[in-house]
């Protein structure tokens, strides 16, 4: 399994327009095979930004699946809404840790 941070820091006066099209999103993305696992606004820090941690399988997955959002019959206008609200978003892939000691 691999994780996806998605950081997305919105326009303040686009932010339910951003909302409304990433549940778009979620259902593409999770029709391709991605889990959303959590998915929050910063309440301090900068504002309006927002943190997506996606499961995917592997980064042949993660490819496939934005692929699959590309084919995606709405996403001309996915993209559009996404242009117009997204100031600037970093994405991560990380792989899972565990902190506890061995047995």
């Amino acid at each position: 399994m691999m994780y996806i941070q998605s950081t997305i820091e919105v326009r303040p006066e686009h932010a339910e327009a951003f909302k409304a099209v990433m549940a778009d999103v979620v259902a593409c993305q999770e029709a391709q095979g991605w889990r959303l696992a959590a998915a929050f606004v910063q309440l301090t820090g900068i504002l309006h930004t927002y943190v997506d941690l996606w499961e995917c399988n592997d980064a042949a997955h993660y490819q496939s699946a934005l692929a699959g959002l590309r084919s995606h019959p709405d996403f001309d206008r996915i993209r559009a809404e996404l242009a117009k609200a997204i100031i600037r978003e970093t994405i991560v892939l990380g792989a899972p840790v565990s902190y506890a000691p061995a047995a």
